[in-house]
């Protein structure tokens, strides 16, 4: 139950920072693949 509990927890905390940060790689990955692809 305190593993459950414990993972639970872990998985709400990173929840929101797994988002901002995979929007922030996105963010950054995406105009780069964009710029990437329209220069060739």
């Amino acid at each position: 139950m305190n593993v459950k509990g414990k993972a639970g927890t872990v998985g709400y905390d990173l929840q929101p920072l797994t988002k901002a940060e995979l929007l922030r790689i996105l963010l950054i990955i995406e105009p780069a693949t964009f710029g990437t692809e329209s220069s060739q």
